[in-house]
């Protein structure tokens, strides 16, 4: 399962003297882009989204929390998600969930600065969802590699058992 995230702004400040907004706009989208990928590593975030999508897991660790969503920033304000499930329907909600919390956490932090001033937005790409699918290659040199090995073996045992003549 992948989906994107963009780090957009909602509003700017345009002044006739500050002429390299967008040079540092894009410097803030970069940092909060990290912060992004930080949140989606953070095993609370994790646990809050799997809660919130009502996935029940048990006997998870702290550690497979923060491995759960592999978020990579591929540009300076787009991230690439990533994370895999057993059912389709439960990546849906899952990724319902993670976009309402994103989002929510996303509000919080924009209230902290000025009044009515919403700076940072995230906007969602469609996810895709594709089965997991072992390489036929992969396999065939597995098998392949499995069978000389206990083809050898098995002529070494006969050999090692038989009667001297």
């Amino acid at each position: 399962m992948v989906w994107g995230v963009n780090v957009a702004r909602q509003n700017f400040q345009a002044t006739q003297e500050y002429r390299f907004d967008q040079y540092y706009r894009l410097e803030a989208d970069k940092a909060f882009a990290e912060n992004v990928t930080r949140w989606l590593a953070d095993p609370t975030i994790a646990s809050q989204i799997l809660s919130s999508a009502h996935i029940q897991v048990s006997d998870i660790t702290l550690k497979h929390y923060t491995k759960i969503f592999r978020a990579e920033r591929l540009a300076s304000n787009y991230i690439q998600v990533r994370f895999s499930v057993n059912h389709q329907s439960d990546a849906t909600k899952i990724v319902a969930a993670a976009k309402k919390i994103l989002a929510d956490k996303t509000t919080a932090l924009n209230s902290q600065a000025e009044p009515d001033q919403n700076w940072f937005v995230l906007v969602f790409d469609n996810p895709t969802i594709a089965p997991h699918q072992i390489s036929g290659v992969l396999l065939a040199l597995i098998g392949g590699g499995g069978g000389l090995l206990l083809a050898i073996f098995t002529v070494l045992v006969i050999h090692y058992w038989k009667e001297d003549e």
